[in-house]
């Protein structure tokens, strides 16, 4: 191959047919030659490379034969993902042009682009079905990057179903001692189990905030004498993660502002073995209560390897008083209890996401001073 790449006198068409055969036999030493070859010229270059190799791929598929379409991804993640972006990055998807709707003929260019599109779209779906972290990190790196925004819609899809591949990858059956722990109150199993124990931990806790007989509610709160106003919300969160700590069993363990994935922060971090999940925390009068789930929590801190896609959003509710930015909740314009908060977030979830998220709500409003019948000789308190 080497020899009849090189071969002299061949035209740009020639060069491009047997630089594309290099791709298919032997993609991470090609990829680089194609790539000096695609520089070294004018975009038609681009078009003969790309019609030929989509031709192999279509009659590839019409003869049944799979393996001729995917490459060995495990190996050649970093190749593909180089390769992807070498035609990405040198024209626009067919589907993306504005077209006119008077034309009615296909021009060498729309064909060509037809062609690097469905190549885009097959390339990053192999990327897709590959677990390996390798795999991720190319679809990622694709997905952000500015100079390939047009293609966005292709390949952020591809990304999410990669992730839903590692996952599935990464689940491990738990052993029956392992099963008795986690239903006993012990370590968990698996990622799932161990989001599932912090939920559990937090609505433990939400209820003694509530109902204790120790006043917890008042920790968020500026108490001069009286619960005046709610506190920022940094406070807010070393209260809750104060007593979230001494729910939590041997060998787990929770830290502020954990760091994740592009070095963005999630509130809280709680890490058990090779699991870290991430607790974003909102009070009901945040400007982003509603898209905090999906720009933060989602977007930035359950894509760490870590958390397995799994995480909790804790809203911190101070009384109907305090809602500025009312979430889609049908028919309730806004959510009076915080039972009704919990069920607007919720439906703003789709179904994947509602199986990865859990929404936790808890009720730390001012309680208001209770009437002590006449004559008691005792003044109102707050509880």
């Amino acid at each position: 191959m080497d020899a009849k790449s090189a071969v002299a006198g061949m035209d740009v068409k020639q060069k491009a047919i047997w630089l594309g055969v290099g791709l298919r036999l032997a993609l991470d030493r090609y990829v680089e030659r194609v790539i000096g070859f695609l520089d070294a010229g004018e975009p038609v270059r681009l078009w003969h490379l790309v019609e030929f190799l989509a031709g192999w791929d279509t009659e590839a598929l019409a003869g049944q034969d799979t393996e001729a379409v995917d490459w060995q991804t495990n190996e050649d993640a970093e190749a593909l993902g180089t390769l992807v972006h070498a035609v990405a990055s040198r024209c626009r998807p067919w589907s993306w042009r504005d077209r006119d709707p008077s034309v009615n003929f296909v021009t060498t260019r729309d064909s060509a682009e037809l062609a690097a599109e469905k190549l885009v779209e097959t390339w990053t779906a192999m990327l897709a079905r590959d677990p390996d972290v390798a795999a991720g990190n190319v679809l990622k790196a694709l997905a952000e990057d500015d100079r390939l925004a047009s293609w966005r819609h292709i390949v952020e899809p591809k990304y999410s179903e990669w992730r839903i591949a590692r996952r599935v990858a990464e689940y491990r059956v738990p052993s029956v001692r392992e099963v008795q722990e986690t239903l006993g109150g012990g370590t968990p199993a698996n990622a799932g189990d161990f989001a599932a124990l912090l939920v559990d931990k937090l609505e433990e806790l939400a209820i003694e905030i509530r109902h204790g007989n120790t006043d917890d509610w008042k920790q968020y709160w500026n108490d001069h004498g009286r619960a005046t106003d709610p506190r920022h919300e940094d406070p807010c969160r070393d209260a809750l993660l104060s007593d979230l700590r001494q729910r939590l069993v041997a060998g787990v363990d929770a830290q502020p502002e954990g760091h994740y994935a592009d070095d963005k922060r999630a509130d809280i971090r709680v890490t058990y073995g090779d699991w870290a999940i991430p607790i974003e925390i909102k009070k009901n009068s945040h400007r982003q209560l509603s898209s905090a789930i999906e720009k933060q929590l989602i977007a930035k801190y359950t894509r760490d390897p870590r958390s397995s896609g799994f995480g909790i959003y804790v809203v911190l509710w101070f009384g109907t008083e305090h809602t500025r930015v009312v979430p889609p909740c049908g028919h309730h314009p806004k959510p009076d209890t915080p039972e009704e908060l919990k069920r607007c977030l919720e439906e703003g979830l789709t179904d994947e996401q509602r199986r990865m998220i859990r929404v936790v709500v808890i009720d730390v409003s001012r309680l208001k001073p209770s009437r002590r019948p006449s004559g008691s000789g005792e003044s109102a308190s707050p509880r």
